[in-house]
């Protein structure tokens, strides 16, 4: 799916969404893809976001892969969507290191000499 005009709703494809440069999208998104070259308000979950030079990005994504490149704008919060499709949060990270639990969540075993 290609916009280049104005959409506000909710958007549901199983497929790629890109927003051409004079596009605007505004509310909720699930896709495979999102390519941004033009500004998006929403919150959205997909494989994989990527604003483009020029694209504007505010709101809430959850994703496998991030990806902003010189001159794309990124205002919002960004939620990682893992292998195994779990999402993790900065503050859930933050919280598991306190607890010393963030080594066994990324499968890392320290070697401790006794």
């Amino acid at each position: 799916m290609h916009l280049d005009g104005a959409l506000e709703g909710v958007v549901k494809v199983e497929s790629d969404v890109s927003v051409g440069r004079t596009g605007q999208l505004t509310g909720l998104v699930k896709c495979q893809n999102l390519f941004v070259s033009g500004h998006v308000d929403a919150k959205v979950a997909c494989q994989t976001l990527e604003i483009l030079p020029g694209g504007q990005f505010s709101g809430e994504v959850i994703c496998h892969d991030f990806i902003v490149d010189e001159g794309g704008e990124f205002n919002g919060q960004r939620y990682q969507l893992t292998d195994e499709g779990e999402v993790v949060a900065l503050e859930k990270c933050l919280e598991m290191l306190k607890n010393d639990q963030l080594f066994s969540f990324a499968g890392v075993e320290l070697a401790v000499d006794k």
